[in-house]
C-alpha cells in the first residue's frame, strides 16, 4: 500500500500479491509533487472583494 499527501487530503494505492517498490514509490510520489507545482498557489478563502471606494 502507498499513503501519500495530495492537494485533496491523502491518496492510498493498493495492489494484491507484490509490494511497491521503492522506485514506484518515488514515482507516485514525484507526479503528486508535479500535479502540486502545476496548480499553482493556494487561493485565498476570503469573502468577495469589491474595488476601492466602491460599496
Amino acid at each position: 500500500m502507498l499513503r501519500l499527501a495530495d492537494i485533496d487530503g491523502s491518496l492510498v494505492v493498493t495492489r494484491p500479491l507484490l509490494p511497491f517498490t521503492p522506485v514506484e514509490f518515488a514515482r507516485a510520489k514525484a507526479v503528486l509533487d508535479l500535479r502540486r507545482h502545476l496548480a499553482g498557489p493556494p487561493t485565498p478563502t476570503a469573502g468577495p472583494v469589491s474595488a476601492p471606494g466602491r460599496t
